[in-house]
């Protein structure tokens, strides 16, 4: 429908005054209508004449728009032809348009940007690229000859950087990927302004590449940054679930005086979790971009208060680890903790947990080392809108009074599709295990699903293996699992009032997931609780997020799928005051 594609309409929707008749408007909508056309072979097309009449009421105007089409051309000989400083093989790859492919503007157009970009590659940033047609009446082909002009190959003088008042420059310059005296290469550029993005701590960057004055061979890269908020002191009162009314108070400086190293101290005591944590992050530990992590903790859990089954467990302890930079995108890490563990099964009387605690205690000193590799091409840590995120992992406890291993796989894709619209693929496989003199793989570190931040539609922790307390007739008490399995499909859009900003997500989701034992572990009631993709539960509906000053607001409304007799399930959930 040529009309539908205009921006002046017929009829006009709430949020728009479309049927309002505006000059400027129609001539949009003309050099729409002509690229339409161009764009799929009518090469002759011509706008033969355009009328616009005001009804005798003086309410409603006519326009009428007179054309000839022409006929339809297809894409005959390509050609690649100048001065070739990239090979030919090199250069064709680019163009996306090829013989026999109905002809079209906006492709020529597209591959003489790419084969640009490509000479910009190997520092020639002044390259000219155009695009000649051959016209063949008869057979109705064009012909098309893209002649290149790389001129002189193209240096970066100076990189100058402005707005970084709180931030040192070597914290900015070591992101650089393009470098001063090198060739000027655009997509290092890119991957520089991905980077520091990535750091959180501009709201905004831009770059610019003027030419030296009294030069053909030379540019500078002005950078200049708008820093944000590079620190933050909070405290207060919050609601997440499942873990209920929480209270909390965290400094956490992510720029310390200036240096890019983030240290923080956290204080927080809700339903489930007393918690006191110091760390100190060094990104750059080493000038090769070795980053090290150094942390103390101590946790007091309440397991009963999030949905499972009670047992009390105190835990402190250090850790350190490293991140070892592999490549521009992936990253080994290496860390080794040594921690304290203290089990308390007073007010639980689950059959596995007094089984566990009777074959390996209550008191351990553990000493877990973890092994992690990572792939990451994300444009932003936080909200990101395209690239993929890849991470495998694993902690093995060893030297201490527990014995146990765990795997885990993270994928996390996100690509822009449209103008506001960001489609987003994630999935977590985890499995966990025992060795050596430990009997099982111990139930407090077991896996948990669902609630707001996995399988949405369901209450928090509230999926898998459940078994019954041996003093609470009928009480079916949640016990987690070794294996876990969770995926998740997102469609993030932009309120049509709310297009700008970007600090509200919102979107649409399906969620699926659960855990389960190893094969051959029984319940009490004789039911394997291993693997079993009828046990798969699943959830689709809405989703909005809220960044604020205090912190993410998480909204989620789930309508749940293959949920059986005794699953809780929650159509709303929100998160208030907690991390997302």
């Amino acid at each position: 429908d040529l009309v539908g594609r205009f921006e002046l309409a017929e009829e006009a929707t709430f949020f728009s005054d479309a049927d309002k008749y505006s000059q400027p408007k129609l001539r949009a909508d003309l050099e729409t209508l002509r690229s339409y056309y161009l764009d799929r072979g009518f090469i002759n097309f011509k706008i033969l004449s355009t009328q616009v009449t005001i009804s005798p009421n003086k309410k409603d105007i006519f326009i009428t728009i007179n054309i000839s089409e022409g006929e339809k051309y297809y894409v005959g000989e390509i050609i690649v032809a100048g001065e070739m400083v990239v090979s030919k093989e090199e250069l064709m790859a680019q163009i996306t348009i090829f013989s026999g492919d109905v002809f079209s503007r906006k492709q020529v157009s597209v591959s003489s940007n790419f084969l640009g970009e490509r000479l910009g590659f190997d520092g020639y940033a002044f390259a000219n690229v155009n695009a000649v047609p051959d016209i063949n009446e008869e057979e109705k082909k064009v012909s098309l000859t893209f002649f290149i002009d790389p001129g002189k190959r193209v240096y970066v003088r100076r990189i100058n950087i402005t707005g970084n008042d709180k931030t040192n420059d070597e914290v900015i310059r070591r992101e650089f990927r393009q470098l001063e005296a090198a060739w000027y290469e655009p997509k290092k550029l890119n991957r520089t302004r991905t980077r520091l993005q990535r750091l959180s701590f501009f709201e905004d960057i831009n770059i610019e590449t003027p030419q030296v004055p009294g030069t053909d061979d030379q540019v500078d890269v002005n950078l200049r940054v708008v820093e944000g908020s590079t620190g933050s002191i909070s405290g207060g009162i919050g609601y997440g679930e499942p873990r209920g009314i929480l209270f909390n108070a965290k400094v956490s400086l992510n720029n310390f005086v200036g240096t890019g190293k983030r240290v923080s101290f956290e204080a927080s005591n809700d339903d489930i979790n007393t918690v006191y944590s110091f760390s100190f992050f060094n990104p750059y530990h080493t000038v090769s971009g070795v980053s090290r992590n150094l942390s103390l903790f101590f946790r007091k859990t309440d397991a009963g208060e999030s949905n499972i089954a009670d047992f009390n467990l105190d835990e402190r302890g250090a850790r350190v680890n490293y991140g070892f930079p592999l490549s521009e995108f992936s990253t080994a890490r290496l860390g080794f903790a040594a921690q304290k563990t203290n089990l308390d099964l007073t007010n639980s009387f689950i059959r596995f947990y007094q089984e566990w605690s009777l074959n390996n205690g209550e008191e351990f000193n553990s000493f877990p080392i973890t092994l992690g590799w990572s792939y990451d091409t994300r444009d932003r840590t936080f909200l990101s809108t395209t690239g993929h995120l890849t991470r495998i992992s694993s902690e093995v406890s060893l030297l201490g009074g527990l014995e146990y291993y765990n795997i885990l796989l993270n994928q996390d894709s996100s690509w822009r599709i449209g103008k506001g619209f960001t489609f987003r693929a994630k999935g977590e496989i985890a499995f966990g295990d025992s060795y050596g003199t430990t009997t099982d793989y111990p139930f407090f570190r077991r896996f948990y699903t669902g609630g707001s931040r996995s399988v949405r539609g369901y209450s928090g922790n509230t999926l898998g293996p459940r078994d019954k307390d041996l003093f609470v007739d009928g009480a079916d008490e949640v016990i987690g699992g070794t294996l876990k399995t969770v995926g998740s499909l997102e469609l993030a859009f932009p309120l049509p009032f709310m297009a700008e900003n970007k600090s509200v997500k919102t979107g649409l989701f399906i969620d699926a997931g659960n855990v389960f034992m190893k094969s051959g572990t029984l319940s009490v009631d004789g039911e394997d609780l291993g693997f079993d993709t009828s046990e798969i539960r699943g959830a689709y509906g809405l989703f909005a997020l809220w960044v604020t000053p205090v912190g993410v607001l998480t909204f989620s409304w789930g309508f749940p799928v293959n949920d059986q007799v005794g699953d809780d399930t929650e159509f709303f959930q929100f998160t208030i005051g907690a991390p997302f």
